[in-house]
């Protein structure tokens, strides 16, 4: 009865889909991954089917009906409230105009109200978890702003080694200013300005995937760094 309540669910919102929206979600359902992942909540196993989904958006993250599915079954049967807001924010992104759009943004805020219960104390109200949702809308654009920051800043890399090769390539078919040694252009120094709620730890787990190498921005930041566990917002790091 459980396993029929989410495939009437799912059904009750795919049909509110514009016919667009609706044939874009049907073609998007046609992808393999997906239809394993269906596959398995169709059997009732909602566990092998969320990891089918995750599969699917780790892929391919554009696929906005696996977004959909995944935030169901993670507020409906995992109870990940988080993790659903999520994937819920994902599928608008991509269907800003769907029909549903309004009863998954219902969900959203009930699914933020279930998180923030969770987290609450005994002695706390519902009015007392407000702060949290707040914190948690905070946490989520602060994410998604470091994001886009990092995705600019690996097209900028990329087009730099680009022409950094084209350099390379270009130096090694002419004489040398001395020998035995290319002459090739040294890199412009990597500059980043300080946002509000960054460390060194998470510049360097954002820029090189390495929280370990705080300590390298810090050697190479030390005349303007006083406190390595305090940036000052707007202070422009060079990285190593």
């Amino acid at each position: 009865m459980k396993n029929l309540f989410y495939i009437l669910l799912l059904a009750v919102l795919f049909a509110g889909c514009k016919p667009q929206a609706g044939v874009t979600d049907a073609r998007e359902r046609e992808d393999p991954l997906l239809r394993r992942a269906l596959r398995h909540e169709q059997a009732g196993d909602l566990d092998a089917a969320i990891k089918a989904y995750s599969e699917a958006v780790r892929i391919n993250p554009g696929l906005a009906r696996a977004h959909l599915d995944l935030a169901l079954l993670l507020h409906e049967h995992k109870r990940e409230y988080v993790g659903a807001v999520y994937h819920y924010r994902q599928y608008l992104a991509m269907r800003p105009d769907s029909q549903k759009k309004d009863m998954i943004r219902e969900r959203i805020r009930l699914a933020l109200q279930l998180f923030a219960a969770t987290i609450a104390g005994p002695d706390r109200t519902a009015a007392g978890s407000i702060p949290e949702i707040a914190a948690l809308n905070d946490e989520k654009l602060r994410l998604e702003n470091e994001n886009t920051m990092l995705k600019s800043r690996i097209t900028e890399l990329r087009s730099r080694i680009v022409a950094l090769e084209e350099a390379l390539s270009s130096a090694g078919s002419k004489p040398t200013a001395q020998a035995g040694r290319p002459a090739v252009p040294s890199p412009e120094p990597v500059r980043y300005r300080v946002q509000p709620g960054d460390s060194l730890s998470s510049i360097a787990l954002q820029f090189y995937g390495d929280a370990n190498r705080a300590r390298d921005i810090f050697d190479r930041n030390r005349d303007i760094i006083r406190d390595r566990n305090r940036l000052l917002v707007g202070q422009e790091l060079i990285l190593p």
